[in-house]
């Protein structure tokens, strides 16, 4: 485990520094929890920190937003995906969306996928972030670092 820690909703820009600063091990970040438990808006925190100056919200019925950005002559590749519409790993394939995986290196893409169920196990490594709705103010990740 990476690490594992309670917060409120005031705090959620403390753990969105927390998996920035895990950028050059996980090219691939995967948000688990229930409705709810907010997977969004930590990615939209994140992506914020990655540069994203304009988030398009969670891609529930395109199941990717693509993200280009510019930084200090480096462009940046990020995608969002939402997964809770599909069905299997196979039709995750034939949307094409193994190719985003496989770009996705640590160095100049990243991949934040929410619902990562349906294709997991991914053949990178993965920082796997559960979300668990605590109380009304009070979530909890834990962060885990999976390489298969």
């Amino acid at each position: 485990m990476i690490f594992s820690q309670n917060y409120t909703h005031d705090e959620i820009a403390t753990i969105a520094q927390k998996l920035y600063a895990l950028k050059n091990t996980c090219p691939v970040y995967a948000f688990v929890g229930e409705v709810g438990a907010g997977k969004t808006t930590l990615i939209a925190m994140l992506l914020q920190l990655f540069g994203v100056e304009d988030f398009e919200g969670s891609p529930t019925y395109t199941y990717v937003n693509t993200y280009t950005v510019h930084q200090k002559n480096t462009i940046r590749k990020l995608y969002h995906f939402d997964l809770y519409r599909l069905q299997s790993a196979q039709d995750f394939a034939a949307l094409g969306f193994t190719d985003y995986l496989q770009e996705s290196d640590a160095q100049t893409s990243w991949s934040f996928i929410e619902w990562p169920e349906v294709i997991m196990p991914i053949h990178k490594p993965v920082c796997v972030c559960t979300l668990e709705h605590i109380d009304e103010t009070m979530r909890k990740i834990t962060v885990e670092q999976i390489i298969v």
